[in-house]
């Protein structure tokens, strides 16, 4: 197990990323030369951009889980965790994250569809920790997706995270068994007509949502869309709804509380 470096400033993926003087350049870098169970630091100070699609191939399993933190680059390797390393997808470039991974304190942009993709490796396991999901174009392309295979045996986990949404037409789009636990709707944004859809045209899936602020949403928002593809099991509890909230809880196609 390794410990490696990134660094947008300074750092090039020509290097080995074993210290900060020999960081990587890019995220993608890094996780292409992984190995299981390796810590990869991310400075703060990071921010890498793609106008193509990016995908992060770790090497992680649900044993020996790939460790992406972003950290203050002051020490080697860093004695505290941070925030503000960020990876941003433009145009309609796709952002994938393939197999186990925790991941602490990173910002996500993107403008097409951001895709934890714990199905690309069997029963993986996704835990992301104070990290921030940004949807920055309007369009139902431009979707944040938990679990990229639809299986409950999949499981993707959003502690203490923030969203933020451009236009009506974003969602998160669940599929696998979703766990989102803490975070917030960051204000300054626009409010989707519905904030999740559940997918589950092949295996069940599933949604646990806790304690998470949406009070930064329009009234009338709706938290779960219908349809014939959006099926599941969703649990929604101890979270502040917006002010006079007058939405639905799921729209027409999907049943209500059971």
């Amino acid at each position: 197990m390794a410990t490696r470096y990134v660094r947008s400033t300074d750092g090039s993926d020509s290097d080995d990323g074993s210290t900060w003087a020999l960081a990587k350049a890019t995220v993608a870098g890094v996780t292409a030369i992984d190995t299981a169970g390796d810590t990869l630091w991310i400075s703060q100070s990071h921010a890498e951009t793609s106008g193509s699609a990016i995908t992060f191939a770790g090497a992680g399993t649900n044993a020996s889980p790939t460790k992406l933190l972003c950290g203050n680059d002051a020490a080697e390797p860093p004695t505290a965790l941070a925030t503000g390393g960020s990876i941003t997808g433009t145009g309609s470039a796709a952002i994938n994250f393939n197999n186990a991974l925790y991941a602490y304190g990173l910002t996500i942009f993107t403008a097409g569809a951001c895709t934890l993709n714990t199905g690309s490796s069997a029963s993986a396991v996704q835990i992301w920790d104070n990290c921030s999901f940004r949807l920055t174009v309007n369009g139902s392309g431009s979707q944040l997706w938990t679990c990229g295979q639809y299986n409950y045996m999949y499981r993707t986990e959003l502690i203490n995270c923030t969203f933020k949404f451009a236009g009506t037409t974003n969602y998160v789009y669940i599929a696998g068994n979703t766990v989102i636990r803490g975070g917030s709707i960051l204000s300054g944004g626009t409010t989707p007509t519905t904030v999740f859809r559940l997918q589950s045209d092949r295996t069940a899936c599933s949604a646990e949502i806790t304690g998470v602020d949406f009070s930064n949403l329009a009234s009338t928002v709706n938290f779960f869309s219908g349809g014939t593809l959006a099926a599941g099991k969703a649990v929604i509890r101890d979270c502040k709804l917006p002010a006079s909230w007058s939405g639905l809880l799921v729209t027409s196609g999907l049943a209500g509380p059971g």
